[in-house]
């Protein structure tokens, strides 16, 4: 539902006004955007706990940063093999809620969201490949336990979530720039 900005200032007698609330520094720019995880895994011990949303986001110094969304409060920062330019993907896999994203040398790395602790990295690109970067989101298929990606050097690889072995991969007729799309 989109609200026209005259609507806005009608309601509220002016033009509506962006602020910064929080920033934090990841020391290089940031190309892709940000991900919001609203409902994380809740174990039996905190089921009724709430939880602040979180916002997950990588920069071309390879940090990946994972912050609370309402009061920008760092929970942890990593710093994976290289530059990250794709969004991260979340979902829960044997119980634990993990993050998937990947970096610019084709490795596509697993962490922790609740420690930043990293699960797995593996290749989606292989030695032999041109431009093995990885510039997409990934997609997490949680029903099959895999994570879709997309290669610079149109590869796309499926890998199992759990543990990072790869599944499948095939070759695309192109560069794969954006997060796959699964059909039935």
């Amino acid at each position: 539902h989109r609200v026209p900005i005259e609507a806005l200032e009608a309601a509220h007698g002016q033009s509506p006004r962006l602020s910064v609330s929080w920033s934090s520094d990841l020391c290089k720019c940031v190309d892709a955007a940000p991900l919001v995880v609203f409902d994380r895994g809740r174990g039996l011990d905190d089921a009724k706990e709430e939880k602040e949303p979180l916002v997950l986001v990588g920069s071309h110094s390879h940090e990946l940063g994972c912050f609370h969304a309402i009061s920008g409060t760092k929970k942890w920062q990593v710093k994976l093999t290289d530059r990250i330019e794709g969004s991260c993907a979340c979902a829960e896999v044997t119980g634990l809620s993990r993050v998937f994203v990947g970096c610019y040398d084709g490795q596509l790395h697993c962490l922790d969201l609740e420690s930043g602790a990293l699960l797995w990295s593996s290749p989606v690109a292989l030695p032999g490949d041109d431009a093995t970067e990885i510039k997409g989101a990934p997609v997490v298929v949680e029903m099959f336990g895999m994570v879709l990606v997309g290669t610079h050097g149109g590869f796309v690889a499926a890998l199992a979530a759990d543990s990072g072995s790869r599944l499948w991969r095939l070759r695309a007729p192109g560069a794969v720039f954006a997060a796959p799309l699964l059909t039935p």
